[in-house]
């Protein structure tokens, strides 16, 4: 069972800062919300991580982790919400599943995010092509 423990995630900049994601609540039992407790609220970084067992037949455990970077804009001293920017990953795994096909399924989500290929098309905004 995962400890609900602050997260820390280095940013993209060209020397990596660390930033702390602080526990801030669980919803409904199986949802953890963590935020970065700096700045104003409507400007947070915030992780949600959610686990749902299996509902009524079809064995699929469902694993959602949601990042949501929002940028705020101050207009006149007042600090607005301009846009956000979120990351959605979903694991759908099957109660049938053994340890090493989690393991796998894992490796290969968090090894293709860092493909060279697919690196490049979500830093550049830019579609594959042949």
């Amino acid at each position: 069972m995962p400890s609900y423990v602050p997260l820390v995630i280095n940013d993209g900049k060209s020397t990596p800062v660390a930033h702390t994601f602080s526990p801030s609540g669980i919803k409904e039992g199986i949802l953890a919300l963590f935020e970065e407790k700096i700045g104003v609220p409507i400007g947070r970084n915030t992780v949600d991580v959610s686990v749902r067992k299996p509902v009524a037949s079809n064995g699929m455990f469902r694993v959602r982790v949601t990042l949501a970077l929002p940028k705020v804009n101050v207009i006149d001293g007042v600090p607005t919400l301009s846009h956000t920017n979120r990351f959605t990953s979903e694991f759908l795994v099957s109660e049938k599943s053994t340890q090493d096909e989690i393991n796998d399924l894992y490796a290969f989500a968090y090894n293709g995010l860092g493909n060279a290929s697919v690196r490049d098309a979500i830093r550049t905004l830019t579609p594959f092509f042949s």
